[in-house]
């Protein structure tokens, strides 16, 4: 009983045995199959992800491609604008041009048409342009003075280095300045023809970017000018000698009346007469020296003498002037400059450019001496920070009784011949004198004279 249920048991387990070898074979064969279809798989994925490797590629480079592309056309749009805005500057450009050498044209026209005699020169004064009215003045054409300078025209008896320092005036100077520099002054021309006549010459710095480039002059026959002032400074000086007589007796009763008992009424108008007749003789001597000078009674004197000591002497004379209006002043003079010169025609020379420096600059100002030397000639020059000359005016500051609109306004002292008496006299020292100057920012007056007369 038992041997048969142990070979029952027997024929169970092998039974499950198979069974269990069979299971196991098929989930051999499963697995085999489960294999390969991950084989399989795995190849599909290395494709996908080479596939989709390449796709990125392509992606980025199309990106690539688009960038370029709207790069392209951003800049074919710009370039296009900048075409368009290039071409309507040219035509700005051209229509502006078109528009100056219009006004070029109108100048020449103006120039060519100009009763005044105009030469336009280089900086270094060598003509490039003379209108027809200075070729009728001179004689000369514009193929004979071409690289030529002006002191070729000069008569012979006015020294070359006083000429050249107004015709070639350091172009440096000049562009420290921040307005055109304005220069005039009087001298003997020759013409052509080799007769002489008296010329005022006018000449003004032309800049760009303040770099003079050119000078244009103005030139004026003033011969008869001169004639009819010599006329009118005889009349004006026998008619003032006339006067001196009368007005001492005035002067001298006047300040007899000052000194007896009068009421106060009376006491300021016997002071405002005796005042007023003391200007009027100040005038009237004024006048006498110019009509001396004018006529050739008046010569130069010369005596050795030291500039600084004339400066000294000039300015301690108007002490009180420059302490009352609190004005600073500053001289620049080097103390062994020896001179051979008129020390009183000197003295009378500074004396009106600093009184004038003085009563035309306002309380709290300065004015400043400053001398310079230059080979056989001093440079002088008075500079103020006052109320300068109206530049419309400054032609007429070497005219007899001429004062500028904004000192009348002013209400200040003068008569207008100080100017006229201070040109006169440099040339009577062999000198010449120019200036320049700024409404309300102030005048520099320059003269050179030789050391030695």
């Amino acid at each position: 009983m038992n041997n048969k249920k142990r070979i029952a048991a027997s024929d169970d387990f092998v039974l499950k045995l198979k069974v269990v070898t069979k299971e196991k074979e098929d989930i051999r064969r499963k697995l085999v199959a489960m294999e390969k279809k991950l084989k399989s798989s795995y190849v599909v994925l290395d494709a996908l992800q080479n596939s989709q490797k390449q796709l990125l590629l392509k992606a980025k480079q199309l990106a690539v491609i688009v960038r370029e592309k709207e790069y392209n056309k951003r800049m074919l749009e710009e370039s296009q604008k900048a075409t368009l805005n290039v071409l309507e500057d040219l035509e700005d450009a051209r229509t502006n041009l078109e528009r100056e050498m219009q006004n070029v044209r109108k100048f020449q026209l103006a120039v060519q048409a100009s009763s005044d005699a105009i030469a336009i020169t280089l900086p270094d004064m060598t003509y490039v342009y003379v209108n027809p009215a200075w070729s009728t003045l001179t004689g000369y054409s514009l193929q004979e003075v071409q690289n030529k300078t002006p002191i070729f025209l000069m008569s012979d008896t006015i020294p070359k280095a006083l000429i050249s320092h107004f015709f070639a005036r350091n172009a440096e100077e000049e562009e420290e300045e921040e307005e055109a520099v304005f220069q005039s002054d009087q001298f003997i021309f020759k013409r052509k023809d080799g007769n002489e006549y008296d010329v005022e010459v006018t000449k003004y710095a032309i800049r760009e970017k303040m770099a003079v480039t050119f000078y244009v002059t103005i030139h004026r026959d003033i011969t008869y000018r001169k004639r009819m002032d010599r006329i009118k400074t005889e009349f004006v000086s026998l008619a003032s000698h006339q006067l001196r007589s009368p007005l001492t007796e005035i002067r001298w009763a006047l300040s007899h009346l000052k000194q007896e008992k009068l009421t106060d009424e009376q006491m300021t108008i016997v002071t405002n007469a005796h005042t007023a007749s003391r200007h009027m003789a100040d005038t009237i001597k004024s006048i006498l020296i110019i009509s001396n000078i004018d006529t050739g009674q008046i010569q130069p004197d010369p005596v050795d003498t030291k500039l600084h000591t004339i400066i000294d002497d000039v300015v301690r004379f108007y002490d009180v002037m420059q302490q009352k209006k609190n004005i600073r002043l500053n001289i620049d003079c080097p103390q062994n400059i020896h001179m051979h010169t008129d020390d009183q025609l000197l003295k009378e020379i500074l004396s009106n450019l600093l009184s004038n420096a003085y009563k035309y600059t306002p309380d709290g100002g300065s004015v400043h001496i400053f001398v310079k030397q230059e080979k056989e000639y001093v440079n002088i020059n008075v500079a103020d920070t006052g109320y300068g000359i109206p530049y419309s005016e400054q032609k007429r500051v070497s005219e007899k009784f001429f004062r500028g609109s904004n000192i009348v306004d002013k209400e200040e002292e003068g008569n207008g011949i100080g100017l006229n008496m201070v040109y006169a006299l440099v040339k009577r020292l062999g000198g010449t004198i120019s200036f320049v100057s700024q409404k309300n920012k102030g005048t520099t007056f320059s003269f050179i004279i030789p050391f030695s007369l």
